[in-house]
């Protein structure tokens, strides 16, 4: 079975199945579609993150493929630049070494079967010959016209007569499908050493921006050891920092020793437990969580039970204690693949370009979309999280997994910026606490915290609920009309019982889960 954010992807990944491929080698194949049919949310130039699940050793890995700052990006070069503040967010500034090919690459020369030219087919077809937008991606394609407008090569790359293509309409991106040769015929190689990196460093040059092309043959993915907890007997793992999934982890430390199973799911009581657990791990997480390669990240007691009751014990049930303002929470746009064989290894992808279509930079004629990653570095140099060379920023993309019994139960994500820490939790809730279906469990209305220390409740609470939390001193913002600032999750679930796997896809995105 395989699940992701576009019916596409998800079939090209089911192709790979069908012929004999195991659960990477359909995850890497879908993931590359992803960056042909999902070009707002992911593409060759962003970063990926994956943990697998080896069913006949019954062990979870995690490959961390996001890319750090270039060697010259220093606070000093920024300052030079007259920026102070924070990063801008399009331009070469915020562009980071992108990741998702390395770590593709390197996952499926690691756990594949398959070649490199096997997995880049579909991706490399639909590029070529076309393919029909559908309603959401539309949707976000033709809010992105100003943005995509403003540089050339992403106007006659990405806009077509200078407009966004609209729902249904067939697309072809020429000069992606030659990128995508190159890269079939050269693998990863060719896009940190070979032609491709010379076509971006020398955009990169040509526009003042400080990526080189010996940032990106330094570069090269990790294998990292994933961290987890054990929630009510299920054991949840997420990648490690500088990933956010501490951030879910954590409040599933805190949120473990309510009966929350005694709540109603949508009330007022579970919402207000679950905001505050949440704001207390994303304090903790801003302040801490950064690349454990540049700065020491205090995983072991951020997971500790110790910890958690000391947060635990800030929550009064009558009234929000206050919180520091959590000023770097974003939405952020991603697309998320999880695929289980017939052996029942697993994998769960993530893999995107922070923004809608990045930084808005298109490299020159070679179709990719440039990451501006580099937007969540802090320009503070006493901060854990501050710009280094060579430096991996606070990252939001997160995929999980969970066992149960030492057997794969669950693989899930949910993309969305800042809101996918917030979705594992409330999935999480629904699944374990509350005994939700996966299907059931994707469609319940969910809540969304704001930088601003604000909340949303997606339509469909109980009347009552935001009055409730309001006398508490929630701060509740007007109802979102946009349903995919709430994410998008795709699940699959063993039922080892019955000998099935059930899965399950988000109706506020475009993807579907398949299986045979």
């Amino acid at each position: 079975m395989i699940a992701t954010t576009h019916p596409l992807a998800a079939v090209a990944g089911l192709s790979a199945l069908q012929n004999g491929g195991n659960a990477v080698d359909a995850a890497v194949t879908a993931a590359f579609t992803l960056a042909v049919v999902e070009p707002f949310n992911t593409g060759l130039g962003g970063d990926m993150f994956a943990l697998t699940w080896s069913n006949k050793d019954k062990r979870v890995r995690a490959i961390n493929g996001s890319g750090p700052a270039p060697a010259a990006a220093t606070i000093a070069e920024m300052r030079r630049r007259g920026i102070s503040e924070s990063i801008p967010e399009t331009g070469w500034l915020p562009v980071t070494i992108p990741g998702a090919v390395g770590g593709l690459g390197t996952l499926l020369s690691e756990q594949g079967t398959m070649s490199f030219e096997e997995v880049l087919h579909p991706a490399i077809r639909y590029a070529d010959k076309g393919y029909p937008v559908p309603q959401v991606m539309a949707q976000q394609w033709q809010d992105s016209e100003p943005l995509l407008s403003s540089t050339q090569e992403a106007c006659d790359q990405y806009l077509f007569n200078g407009k966004a293509p609209r729902s249904g309409e067939l697309v072809r991106l020429p000069l992606l499908a030659q990128t995508l040769r190159l890269l079939a015929e050269g693998g990863p190689e060719s896009f940190y050493s070979g032609p491709i990196a010379q076509a971006i460093s020398r955009h990169s040059a040509q526009h003042d921006g400080l990526l080189t092309a010996k940032d990106l043959s330094d570069y090269s993915p990790e294998w990292v050891t994933p961290i987890s907890t054990n929630y009510r007997g299920i054991r949840i793992y997420e990648c490690p920092p500088n990933s956010q999934g501490i951030v879910a982890l954590e409040t599933l430390n805190i949120l473990e020793s309510y009966d929350l199973q005694e709540l109603d799911p949508a009330s007022a009581d579970l919402r207000h437990i679950q905001i505050e657990a949440l704001r207390h791990a994303f304090t903790d997480a801003f302040d801490h969580v950064s690349d454990p390669n540049h700065e020491p990240v205090p995983v072991a007691r951020m997971l500790s039970q110790e910890h958690a009751e000391s947060r635990r014990k800030m929550i009064d049930m009558r009234k929000v204690r206050p919180h520091p303002k959590t000023s770097r929470l974003s939405d952020g746009d991603t697309v998320y693949v999880t695929v289980v064989d017939k052996d029942h290894n697993a994998v769960s992808l993530i893999s995107s370009l922070y923004f809608g279509f990045g930084s808005g930079v298109v490299a020159g004629d070679t179709g990719i979309l440039m990451q501006n990653r580099g937007v969540c570095f802090n320009l503070d140099i006493a901060h854990p999280n501050c710009l280094k060379p060579g430096k991996r920023a606070y990252h939001t993309i997160i995929p999980a997994l969970a066992t149960r019994d030492n057997n794969l139960y669950l693989s899930f994500g949910l993309v969305g910026g800042h809101m996918q820490a917030q979705g594992h939790v409330q999935l999480v809730n629904n699944l374990v606490d509350f005994g939700l279906d996966v299907q059931s469990a994707l469609d319940f209305p969910r809540f969304r915290l704001h930088r601003d220390t604000t909340v949303t409740l997606e339509d469909g609470h109980p009347a009552g609920v935001k009055s409730d939390l309001a006398s508490r001193g929630h701060i509740l913002t007007h109802s979102i009309a946009d349903s995919t600032k709430f994410g998008g999750g795709q699940i699959i679930a063993v039922d080892t019982d019955n000998k099935v796997l059930l899965g399950g896809s988000d109706p506020r995105k475009d993807g579907c889960a398949i299986g045979y």
